[in-house]
């Protein structure tokens, strides 16, 4: 049990120390720590009660306790100099706090004043605590004449020197940087700051790795201002420190933030912990008072007392509280004292059955609540249940603790294998394998490689092949086994050469094996089962089995978040030591999310996690939760050689460049999706907030550190030299070049649906123009480089580009002869890309419909009205093919306003003849002699045959030859239903980028 002074003194002191208790208290009990917090009085009331400031014994009474948290001294009515030497100083001296230790931090959502600290302010000022001018040697003479003298002597000793020189190397040497600071003025003060920098220069040469420097103390108030980055902790005076600490608290941002530890570094006598703000009586009992300052005091009291992981919390929560913008007046905020203290609840129980099992409840379901009222009971709680079983009651199947890495001695489980096929030979796996790693694992490394490995070992050795084998109940079996054969069926799908045997296929249809995963990798939430789901998903989104995919992420989400994996990992010591398995956890909770991003845009649905429910840091940025010490370092830690913090994080950092750059994206695609495809009933778009947003993309992008494509030059139809992809890396710069672009498309196109008067549709249309062309360029480079095209997310980029350009030509506001040629090279990899993907297939006998059409000559003028159906039918809902039909059947001599869709919706014509022609035409419509033709070509598919007056090769392989694509075309058995094309791959309605109007935008 640690027993705690608790003197608030005066004016807001008792607010933030009363704050402080609270939340501490909170600590306390959550963590299963005693403390007790015992009221002293003293202060200026004491005083005016009393005539003393403390009672005659309060050293004898201090000295009962652990550690003192103090709030503030001083009164308007009293001077200064009589309540700081009648409580504080008083204090400080007689129990030899000798060393005062100031950290100045700039918190999350806080600022530096500086424009010079760009990356905030991290300092330690350490302050000598009990000499110098503060030493109380000195007085007055000759009081009331004009000859009065006063003298302040300012005493420095060389034990006193020495020791707190030494403490400050020694806080220095336990920080990243080993850097320290020695303030003196021995410039003009020739005998103590002159024994200072002596005393300092022998000190230093105990400790060599660090690295310090001298400074002038006017000379330094400015490197202060000028150079806050080269500073790390700093040493001085008594009244050198004094000053510069409240100068160094200013500079982080307000002096409400700092706190102060005096301490006896002999721990012979309890420290004091203070903030370093006064009493701030102008302000007292309005509840407006900075408790942060108080708050972090009482986690320097925690980590003094060795309850380091309770000190992390309680900063932690500090810190999430600033980044939250719930800041008091003084950080320019307008939150109240007790605002802050009510926003640093717990963030639930998480509880750890194994490295690989957690179970997480929140705090909102009360039971923290429910922890603190058992405890207030004291021994007599000791039958309650565990709080959580009361919240949801215990799991039918009870939790046991389990092996670390689950990998040994598993096999292939049967039910599973009999739908997603048995595992193949080793050579072919192991191919398949560093095929995946090589791709895939980048992008979405949900998988610890070292650990994969291991299982592949324990899978395929000491195993006879030939023999049956007793079947196992490991419950390993199911996940592993879904995690193998997903792995393998993903590398085969870039790698067409590696097949998979008939019977390792996963068997058809994909929807309905994958359905039947879900059960048993969803009745435990552990990070194996949810590794398991995550192969599934990623394997479904590659064959763009976009729904099912949909479903299965629907359930692995709920999974993650009973796993608690949507909350910091580094806050938990119920989850183990181990650094690789917190990392394991977010990298899963980061793939998730990711795919999740992806499948809410593709399929239009509500994002499946808010970015305000997380509570994780992301791939690539520095982890702001400190990793818990709980643990003694292993043994003989300090004899292997570690790479330090900087270069570790670095390392990390450009591992992780892939994954961190695609979570990156997906989190500006949520926010387009959040500001354009909200329900109307919350949407708001500004035009503000488009340009953040679309300032956010364009930042993403310049800060993405890609090696150079090899081939992003523009399109052409010359062969390149073929690149060995077994040896070369992969190059994912055509990746992200189709995501930004597309990313670009996705904020511009509501814009499209504008009439094309405005300058805003004028403007879109060209951004929108310039993404498409920049989609095909880096389709072409991943072709010339001879990398898969394996992300469905090509396909809707080029399917995107291709409408765009259709649209811009036909509207007359792009060349007519580069849009007919870039529209072709659009159709080559949408044929590509159908030998994969059926939705392909549509896309390419759509846009074929739409090239033949603005590359069609001199159209009649009924078309007008025809291709009027055509767009009204499309807003309204109905098919394609109602739509074309209408245009087949047309009567030259009925108007438009005959046909029976006409009056449905207002509608807005093209008026082609306000349009630039091409040379060499008069018109830009359909003509219907030419539809005619395409429409008797249904069952044969549309061909590839030379558009008839543009000079345009829409074959696939450039050769012109009509016959070669005809037959192509007959062997993908299309049909006509182009409305399912638009549902089942969910991209936007064809002909909404025609004219449509709506409002809403």
């Amino acid at each position: 049990m640690h027993k705690i002074a608790s003197i608030p003194g005066d004016g807001i002191g008792p607010e933030v120390v009363s704050a402080t208790i609270q939340v501490v208290n909170k600590l306390a009990s959550k963590l299963g720590f005693g403390i007790e917090f015992t009221h002293i009085p003293w202060g200026t009331t004491y005083y005016k009660e009393k005539g003393q400031f403390m009672s005659d014994n309060a050293l004898d009474v201090l000295r009962k306790f652990d550690a003192c948290l103090f709030g503030a001294v001083g009164d308007p009515d009293v001077p200064d100099h009589l309540s700081l030497w009648g409580l504080l100083l008083k204090i400080r001296s007689p129990l030899q706090l000798y060393a005062n230790v100031r950290p100045i931090r700039t918190f999350p959502g806080t600022k530096s004043p500086l424009n010079t600290a760009k990356d905030g302010i991290d300092w330690v000022l350490v302050r000598e605590n009990s000499e110098g001018e503060y030493c109380g040697q000195g007085g007055r003479s000759h009081i009331g004449h004009p000859w009065e003298a006063a003298t302040e002597v300012a005493i420095f000793t060389r034990v006193g020197i020495e020791r707190i020189t030494r403490f400050a190397f020694e806080t220095a040497q336990s920080r990243p940087r080993k850097q320290l600071t020695v303030v003196t003025k021995s410039n003009a003060m020739r005998h103590g700051m002159v024994l200072w920098d002596e005393v300092a220069e022998a000190v230093s040469k105990d400790f060599p790795d660090v690295e310090w420097d001298k400074m002038l103390v006017d000379a330094m108030t400015i490197r202060m201002v000028a150079q806050p980055s080269s500073l790390d902790v700093i040493v001085g005076t008594n009244l050198h420190m004094d000053i510069l600490s409240d100068l160094a608290a200013g500079l982080a941002g307000s002096i409400g933030v700092a706190p102060s530890s005096n301490l006896d570094p002999t721990r012979k006598n309890p420290s004091l912990f203070e903030p370093v703000h006064g009493s701030a009586f102008d302000i007292t009992g309005k509840g407006v008072a900075n408790p942060v300052a108080t708050f972090w005091s009482a986690a320097e009291m925690l980590t003094w007392l060795g309850e380091k992981e309770a000190a992390d919390k309680l900063m932690g929560c500090v810190e999430r509280v600033c980044e939250a913008g719930i800041l008091t007046a003084d950080l320019g905020g307008s939150a109240k004292t007790q605002d802050v203290v009510n926003a640093t609840p717990e963030i639930g129980t998480l509880t750890a059955h194994s490295p690989q099992e957690s179970q997480f409840v929140g705090s909102s379901s009360g039971v923290f609540f429910i922890n603190t009222v058992r405890r207030a009971f004291g021994s007599s709680s000791g039958e309650f249940p565990p709080p959580e079983d009361t919240i949801v009651g215990s799991e039918s199947t009870p939790h046991t603790v389990h092996e670390e890495t689950p990998v040994s001695q598993w096999e292939y489980d049967p039910s599973i294998a009999c739908v997603l096929g048995q595992m193949p030979p080793q050579h072919l796996a192991r191919d398949l394998m560093m095929v995946y790693f090589k791709v895939w694992h980048p992008l979405f490394p949900f998988l610890h490689g070292p650990t994969f490995l291991h299982a592949m070992e324990s899978l395929y050795s000491e195993q006879d092949q030939d023999q049956p084998r007793e079947v196992s109940n490991n419950k390993h079996n199911t996940p592993w086994t879904t995690i193998f054969q997903c792995i393998f069926h993903l590398a085969s799908l870039i790698r067409p050469d590696l097949q998979l045997p008939p019977e390792c296929r996963i068997q058809p249809p994909i929807s309905a094996s994958m359905h039947s995963l879900l059960s048993p990798l969803t009745v435990r939430h552990d990070l194996l089962s949810l590794q398991a789901l995550l192969a599934s998903q990623l394997y479904l989104v590659a064959t763009m089995s976009l729904r099912t995919a949909s479903t299965i992420g629907g359930c692995m989400l709920r999974s993650m978040l009973h796993a608690g994996l949507h909350r910091c990992p580094f806050r938990y010591r119920e989850l183990s030591a181990s650094s690789q398995h917190r990392h394991l956890r977010k990298r899963i909770f980061w793939s998730a999310y990711a795919l999740d991003r992806y499948l809410s845009q593709a399929l239009g649905l509500p994002l499946g996690v808010q970015d305000s429910d997380i509570d994780v840091c992301p791939p690539g940025s520095p982890e702001i939760h400190k990793p818990l010490q709980h643990l003694p370092p292993p043994p003989n830690a300090s004899s292997i050689p570690q790479p330090s913090p900087s270069e570790a994080e670095a390392a990390q950092a450009r591992k992780e460049t892939p994954f961190a750059s695609y979570v990156q994206s997906g989190q500006l695609t949520g926010e387009a999706l959040e500001l354009f495809h909200k329900s109307i009933y919350v949407r708001s778009i500004s035009q503000t907030s488009i340009l953040v947003l679309t300032t956010s993309v364009h930042k993403w992008w310049n800060s993405l550190d890609l090696p150079p494509s090899p081939s992003l030059s523009p399109l052409s139809h010359q062969p390149v030299e073929p690149i060995d992809t077994d040896e070369a890396p992969f190059n994912y710069t055509p990746f992200f070049t189709i995501l930004y672009q597309h990313l670009l498309l996705l904020l511009n196109r509501p814009a499209l649906s504008l009439p094309n008067t405005t300058p805003e549709f004028a403007s879109a249309l060209q951004s929108c123009i310039s993404a498409a062309r920049h989609i095909l360029l880096a389709l072409k480079a991943q072709k010339d480089s001879n990398q898969a095209l394996f992300w469905p997310g090509f396909l809707s980029a080029a399917w995107m580009a291709g409408l765009v350009l259709a649209f811009a030509c036909q509207l007359g506001q792009y060349v007519l002869v580069k849009g007919c040629s870039e529209i072709s090279s659009c159709l080559d990899f949408l044929r590509i890309m159908s030998a994969k993907w059926e939705p392909a297939k549509h896309c390419h006998r759509a846009l074929s419909l739409l090239l033949r059409a603005v590359s069609r000559p001199d159209p009649p003028t009924t078309i007008n009205a025809a291709a009027t159906n055509i767009a009204t039918a499309s807003a309204m809902g109905t098919t394609i093919t109602t739509a074309i039909g209408t245009l087949s059947n047309n009567n030259p001599s009925r108007g438009a306003d005959q046909s029976p869709l006409t009056n449905k919706r207002k509608k807005r014509k093209v008026d082609s003849s306000s349009y630039p022609h091409s040379p060499g035409t008069t018109g830009m419509g359909i003509g219907v002699d030419y539809v005619e033709e395409s429409l008797s070509q249904q069952d044969a598919g549309f061909g590839f045959s030379t558009v008839p007056g543009s000079g345009v090769d829409i074959g696939g392989d450039g050769s012109g030859s009509a016959s070669e694509g005809m037959n192509w075309d007959q062997s993908l058995d299309l049909d006509m239903n182009m409305a399912d094309l638009l549902q089942e791959g969910n991209f936007d309605s064809l002909m909404d980028l025609f004219g449509q109007q709506y409002p809403t935008f």
